[in-house]
């Protein structure tokens, strides 16, 4: 086995990494990422780069990197995130496919940290890790990945946490390719990314882990193309997600999780599973179609608390309680 001995950790080098990184007019911020992953303990083995029909120097800056020896490839026209993404997941050809986005900076030790816990647990297919933001504060506390979520993830029991809501983002992921089948092609789902797509469908099937260290500097700016969303936590917030939260809200999150039962149908996914969808999107369509007037709500609502849905899907007689006054 070939060893790469670096700051006194031999890191071993039999699994072999991919990094796709998705460009698109991020001169910006590009060359300090590239430097980035140029400064890892445990360097990639390849770095596909898709570029996004850039306008900017984006491309020529990948071009100049021979650092990294990037295989660039430019799309004709702008494809969207998750097209791109796509395609750059479909060009890797190592054994664990590493997420990158152009605006961020890796910690030195990432792939290092990542690749020692895939060569740890052979049944590990996907894992993410947490990140700093620019303001100091961690990528989990904002989104609200609570510890009890981070301890259900720990415990075998991510596709419960992630079909509630994403805690997954994309930048701070790896998964190995073999289960790239699975995963691709992505559906073009309304609010549902390819970082949230995957991981839902790797935990339906196989083991989704979390690392809590922020191994990347996440970066939020006004030109980013997707970013880390309104602020969790806290009574006067929950609230107001609650009372902003609607019809409308609970028909899309059906409709992407009717996307994911589907595929996990295709892929022979665990009976149970689909089944646990199955009554998820059904208290959804239900929170979705309840009638405006108020007094007409109730016979569904004590439906819905009967069957205990509210309490299996959503947040118990809170919840209920929304849907009768809200």
């Amino acid at each position: 086995m070939k060893e790469n001995v670096c700051n006194g950790c031999t890191v071993s080098e039999a699994m072999r990494i991919s990094i796709a990184l998705c460009t698109w007019n991020g001169a910006a911020f590009l060359e300090e990422q590239l430097a980035s992953l140029a400064a890892q303990t445990r360097q990639p083995d390849e770095v596909i780069v898709c570029d996004d029909a850039s306008t900017d120097e984006s491309a020529a800056i990948v071009d100049r990197f021979a650092a990294l020896s990037p295989r660039l490839s430019r799309n004709p026209a702008r494809l969207g995130t998750v097209r791109n993404f796509e395609q750059a997941i479909a060009k890797c050809s190592r054994d664990v496919i590493f997420l990158c986005d152009q605006d961020d900076v890796w910690r030195r030790d990432k792939i290092e940290v990542m690749t020692r816990a895939f060569e740890a647990d052979e049944n590990l297919a996907c894992l993410f890790s947490n990140a700093r933001r620019m303001t100091d504060t961690t990528l989990w506390d904002h989104i609200g990945f609570r510890p009890r979520e981070r301890r259900l993830v720990g415990s075998g029991r991510a596709f419960d946490v992630l079909v509630e809501h994403n805690v997954v983002t994309g930048a701070t992921m790896a998964f190995r390719s073999r289960w790239r089948d699975a995963i691709l092609p992505i559906p073009e789902i309304p609010g549902m990314l390819h970082d949230q797509w995957i991981a839902t469908v790797l935990s339906a099937v196989t083991k989704v882990r979390c690392i809590d260290a922020p191994l990347i500097d996440y970066r939020e700016h006004d030109t980013q193309q997707v970013g880390a969303g309104a602020a969790a936590g806290g009574l006067g917030r929950w609230v107001g997600a609650a009372r902003g939260t609607g019809a409308g809200d609970y028909a899309r999150h059906a409709m992407q999780l009717v996307a994911v039962r589907h595929r996990l149908e295709f892929i022979g996914a665990p009976r149970e599973r689909i089944e646990q969808l199955r009554g998820r999107i059904a208290h959804l369509r239900t929170r979705a179609s309840l009638p405006e007037r108020r007094l007409s709500r109730i016979g569904t609502v004590i439906r819905e608390l009967a069957s205990f849905r509210y309490h299996r899907y959503s947040n118990h007689f809170w919840s209920a309680a929304k849907d009768l006054f809200w």
